[in-house]
């Protein structure tokens, strides 16, 4: 009981320590990777350290470009699940084809409400 208590403890106090953000410069950021840039903390883990949201997109709608063809793309939030059923309410889905990944995706719908019809080929494992 006492680990716990001495645990919580330093969780509380990991997350009140100060955060020492050092200064990104411009060439640093144009080579940044998707790692926590900027942050020198060597007191708070990397969750804790508001430096990891500096380079964070926002979420929702975005349109991105994929060689050169603009693609509006949705994350799960903008589409919960009633929204989704209403949607595709009188619609079935058809997956052909995309051997393991197709069926995977059409399970996953299936399991999320929705009508699906997988088709392979005849004989076909996946």
């Amino acid at each position: 009981m006492a680990s716990l208590a001495s645990s919580a403890s330093s969780r509380v106090a990991s997350r009140r320590a100060p955060c020492a953000l050092s200064k990104v410069t411009p060439k640093a950021a144009q080579t940044a990777s998707y790692s926590v840039p900027g942050c020198s903390c060597t007191v708070c883990p990397a969750f804790h350290c508001p430096a990891r949201f500096l380079l964070q997109g926002t979420r929702g709608v975005k349109t991105l470009d994929f060689a050169g063809t603009e693609e509006v793309v949705y994350e799960r939030s903008d589409w919960p699940l009633a929204k989704l059923h209403d949607y595709f309410k009188s619609d079935t889905l058809a997956l052909i084809g995309y051997g393991s990944q197709g069926r995977g995706q059409g399970l996953n719908a299936r399991d999320n409400g929705l009508d699906v019809i997988v088709g392979v080929r005849k004989d076909d494992e996946s």
